[in-house]
């Protein structure tokens, strides 16, 4: 019926919401270590830079 077919469409949706509310919570919680990584990538970069000056 049309009623089960949009609870369950209803139902879908905010399982996703909830999904991505865990992706977007994972990732504020982890900037701290996506920070050092990315401050340990850009390393190599920056003393080859220093080095060309």
């Amino acid at each position: 019926s049309r009623k089960a077919i949009k609870e369950q469409d209803d139902s879908t949706k905010l399982a996703y919401e909830a999904v991505s509310n865990v992706r977007t919570i994972k990732a504020f919680s982890s900037q701290d270590q996506i920070l050092k990584w990315l401050e340990k990538i850009q390393e190599c970069p920056q003393k080859e830079r220093n080095r060309q000056l």
